[in-house]
């Protein structure tokens, strides 16, 4: 397959492009400056497709290739890939794929562009495994190479410019998708036959984003043990601890009360989120990626026309509580007490709806006058 192109910018993702709506808002802006070429992975088949003023080059991992194997795949594929190009900057998306762009953008004589989507910053003492130790100890040695480095707001900046000692503070991009409208046209209830279980007196409880216990969902989950009976749990997204998950779940899933609909395509998870109630953002309570956490999923939530019930990290509680767009969960809160949170919302969802459009034109105006 011939790659040889005239691309100004590459950008590399260990992942697909497919279900990433954060760097898809990055393709847009880099699309507008030039040629670009997106090196992502795909399941099916290693292809590539032209679409405006973008190249995806989506790369198949050979299933013998398991962990750290797939990651060495990637990037002597993306590395040889971008040998070919004519390139201006290398976007590195990811502490993933630090080290091959570095090597592109030293091969190529380009600015490198890092993309910190995570804090993943161990502390001394902090507890942690190898593969955590891992990627850090990779940023770390290679992260006062990069010409330019984004993170998602302005604590996690901070503590990136204090921890290295960055000769220049990161820039801040905050994890906000644009606004939109719901994309109405493609039947997510056809699309998605597992959604044809709702009916019209269920309440709906949704999470999008990846389905992990560590993330503190299971006392959410368990809230169903206590929420009347025509409160269903919409889940959707890749589940990683599937035995821990199913051992959970089972039980919900077999009286209907949950509904897994896996993994979706990105335009249609804001249709998908609202039919919903309500939309959970939950995040766990050790770690500074978590701590500082950035989500867009809030925006998402109240975009599609839904509030939201989250777990209280600063970056969360400070929006929710003072715009009155949900509730806020503290580390310590049962189930039972959650429950009794979500029923409020669902009852008075229509006073928290009508604060979603003042903080979005808010936030918005925000972004706009920093743009």
């Amino acid at each position: 397959m011939n790659y040889k192109s005239n691309a100004d910018i590459v950008i590399l993702l260990f992942g697909s492009i497919r279900y990433d709506g954060r760097v898809k808002r990055d393709i847009s802006v880099f699309t507008k400056i030039g040629e670009t070429t997106l090196i992502d992975i795909n399941s099916e088949k290693t292809k590539k497709n032209k679409v405006d003023n973008l190249n995806i080059v989506s790369l198949k991992i050979p299933i013998i290739f398991k962990s750290l194997l797939a990651h060495f795949y990637y990037w002597i594929r993306s590395v040889l890939i971008s040998s070919r190009l004519t390139l201006k900057i290398v976007v590195s998306e990811d502490y993933f794929t630090i080290l091959p762009g570095l090597i592109i953008s030293k091969l190529k004589k380009t600015l490198l562009v890092y993309n910190s989507h995570e804090l993943i910053i161990i502390d001394k003492g902090e507890k942690s495994d190898l593969r955590e130790q891992f990627w850090f100890f990779i940023e770390k040695i290679l992260i006062d190479r990069v010409d330019l480095i984004i993170c998602a707001n302005k604590e996690r900046a901070k503590i990136m410019y204090d921890y290295y000692k960055l000769s220049n503070m990161p820039l801040v991009i905050n994890n906000i998708p644009d606004l939109h409208e719901v994309n109405r046209k493609v039947n997510v209830f056809k699309k998605y036959p597992v959604l044809e279980g709702i009916n019209k007196a269920d309440k709906l409880i949704i999470y999008q984003g990846v389905i992990s216990l560590t993330r503190g969902l299971e006392r959410f989950i368990l809230t169903l043990d206590y929420l009347p009976n025509n409160y269903k749990f919409i889940m959707v997204g890749g589940i990683t601890d599937k035995k821990e998950f199913k051992k959970l779940t089972d039980k919900y899933i077999k009286n209907k009360k949950m509904l897994l609909v896996g993994k979706v395509d990105n335009q249609d998870l804001a249709f998908i989120a609202s039919i919903a109630d309500i939309g959970v953002v939950s995040y766990p309570f050790k770690g500074k990626n978590n701590i500082y956490c950035a989500s867009n999923k809030i925006h998402e939530y109240l975009q599609s026309g839904i509030p939201v019930i989250a777990t209280n990290q600063s970056p969360l509680k400070s929006d929710i509580e003072a715009y009155n767009i949900g509730k806020t969960v503290s580390e310590g809160e049962s189930p039972e007490l959650i429950s009794e949170k979500i029923i409020n919302i669902v009852n008075e969802k229509q006073l928290y709806i009508n604060n979603i459009p003042i903080f979005l034109k808010k936030i918005h105006g925000i972004m706009k006058k920093k743009s």
